[in-house]
């Protein structure tokens, strides 16, 4: 959604003197987004200023990001950008996980694999984890790879669209099982 070059760097902040964002563009309300440096490093804005043209991440600067580096900024894709707000893609719905196809999302990082779905019941439709906390806005980070378990036979294409990464990714890989997206 934006690109430019770094001018100047902080703990845990880059400054484009010719950026020409709003304040809180690309944080809160808008969704989730991140910054994608030319190394292949990413990282998640925490905060936009448009006064002082300046966006906060969490940490340091990583590795090989300096003064004159490129970076773009890209909005996270969530589970209902994915499959739908609808369940546009066809997956079976259900009042639970055990009746519903289900989405798994494996965090390496914890070893932990969380389940969604897309709910059938009457005035709560949407995606849900297993637990039944909303999962619409539900964050499918870009190096993630998912699993869709189906509770039927059919076939279903699901297609993932958007702009090529033309940047390098970089991919923490963990102690265990880890489970990485196609990267594109």
């Amino acid at each position: 959604v934006y690109a430019g070059e770094i001018t100047s760097m902080g703990q845990g902040t880059l400054t484009d003197a010719n950026a020409n964002w709003q304040q809180d563009q690309f944080n809160g309300a808008n969704g989730a987004f991140y910054i994608h440096f030319e190394s292949g490093h990413m990282a998640d804005i925490e905060q936009t200023s448009a006064g002082t043209k300046t966006l906060s991440y969490p940490g340091t600067a990583p590795p090989g990001v300096a003064v004159g580096s490129q970076y773009k900024i890209r909005k996270h894709q969530t589970i209902a950008d994915i499959f739908g707000q609808n369940n546009e893609s066809g997956l079976v719905p259900g009042s639970n996980s055990e009746e519903a196809d289900n989405v798994l999302i494996h965090s390496a990082a914890t070893q932990e694999t969380l389940t969604y779905f897309y709910s059938s019941v009457p005035g709560y439709p949407g995606w849900f984890r297993d637990d039944y906390d909303p999962a619409n806005d539900v964050v499918v980070y870009p190096e993630q790879g998912l699993m869709v378990r189906r509770k039927s036979a059919d076939a279903t294409m699901v297609y993932l669209r958007g702009i090529t990464q033309t940047f390098p990714i970089l991919v923490p890989v963990f102690e265990g099982y880890n489970l990485v997206g196609t990267i594109k």
